[in-house]
């Protein structure tokens, strides 16, 4: 029979997912539909995600050519889970790319970019309770400075580019606030004072009368230990990400059909500072003479200080939303041709600002 004309249907369960969950894969060509059911919280990675619906757009596309390709993406349906780009990295972003037919995210399911750019061109966006965010719960914050060591930079929401160009059904939620700053780690010790100075020499003056002399001065005490070292400055916050929603129609997408909150990450708290050094050991007693003897070795010194706290890390901006309606020409004419947007250079944000 030719695969063209017929339905097949395949079911496949993933070895990733465990016994927790199923994905669905039905090809009613020349689209494809992929349907994945999870419970809530469950992490799914994206490399699921089938490969007609991650496949670039080509060079020079026409709009007839951009409209057979969202067909061919299929539908990509998400129930409960958390479909995660990749790990958040303060010094690498990531773009990830999706073009399909119709996104589904039911059940609560959402898209986790852990601070990575996440491009979706749809003709149909249904969201039941479904968002992106930017992090889970708990992955908030960057990770905490050993001793001596500044807490991790949090990571930034950085770029959601959204393209939705038939209809939206439902609310999507979209977060996609800066990740937390690290703690800064602890000072480390003080120094031990150091040791102290040797008595001076005996200082004694001659008497009339017994004992016939007077001894004026004995031996030194030792130095106080050195103050503890300042602990570790925190990481300082991410910012806030930047979402772009376009549509194509008379008039954007209305407030009502999606929320959005793109808060800084808070900064790091620094480290608390080290303890104070040891106090230094007494200086040895001054050597005898005259009628002086030798003086008493000196008293330890006592321990230092504890070092300051470390600085809290720097507060960062807040995100922003860009929500627009446009041609679909206009779409279609900017879309880079073989590769997705770089979000330093982003067309429609540099453009629509």
């Amino acid at each position: 029979m030719d695969r063209f004309t017929v339905s097949s249907a395949i079911s496949i369960v993933s070895k990733r997912l465990g016994l927790l969950g199923a994905i669905t894969c039905i090809f009613i060509l020349p689209c494809a539909a992929q349907k994945i059911e999870v419970p809530k919280g469950t992490k799914v990675e994206f490399a699921v995600v089938g490969k007609e619906a991650k496949e670039p757009m080509t060079a020079q596309m026409s709009v007839a050519d951009f409209q057979v390709r969202l067909k061919q993406g299929g539908t990509f349906s998400l129930s409960g889970g958390d479909l995660i780009l990749a790990p958040a990295d303060f010094g690498k972003n990531t773009t990830f790319f999706i073009a399909v037919d119709t996104l589904e995210l039911k059940n609560g399911a959402r898209i986790v970019t852990n601070g990575n750019t996440l491009i979706v061109f749809a003709n149909n966006v249904v969201s039941e309770n479904g968002g992106i965010v930017a992090f889970r719960e708990d992955e908030h914050k960057g990770a905490d400075g050993g001793q001596g060591q500044a807490g991790k930079p949090g990571v930034p929401g950085r770029l959601v580019s959204f393209h939705v160009i038939q209809k939206l059904t439902g609310i999507l939620n979209v977060d996609i606030g800066g990740q937390d700053g690290g703690v800064g780690g602890p000072g480390g010790p003080g120094k031990p004072g150091v040791m102290g100075a040797k008595g001076d020499a005996p200082v004694w003056i001659p008497l009339p009368f017994p004992p016939f002399c007077e001894c004026k001065k004995g031996g030194g005490g030792g130095s106080p230990g050195s103050s503890g070292e300042t602990g570790v400055r925190g990481g300082n916050g991410g910012s806030g990400g930047i979402l772009e929603l376009f549509n194509v129609g008379a008039s954007p997408i209305p407030a009502a059909s999606y929320t959005f909150k793109s808060s800084p990450g808070r900064p790091g708290n620094g480290g608390p500072g080290g303890p104070g050094g040891a106090g230094g050991e007494g200086g040895l007693g001054g050597d005898g003479g005259g009628c002086c003897g030798g003086g008493p070795r000196g008293a330890s010194g006592s321990p230092g200080q504890a070092g300051l706290p470390g600085a809290v890390g720097s507060l960062p901006n807040a995100g922003e939303a860009i929500v627009k309606n446009l041609e679909l020409e206009f779409i279609v004419n900017h879309i880079r041709p073989d590769s997705p947007l770089d979000p330093k250079t982003s067309i429609f944000f540099k453009e629509l600002k």
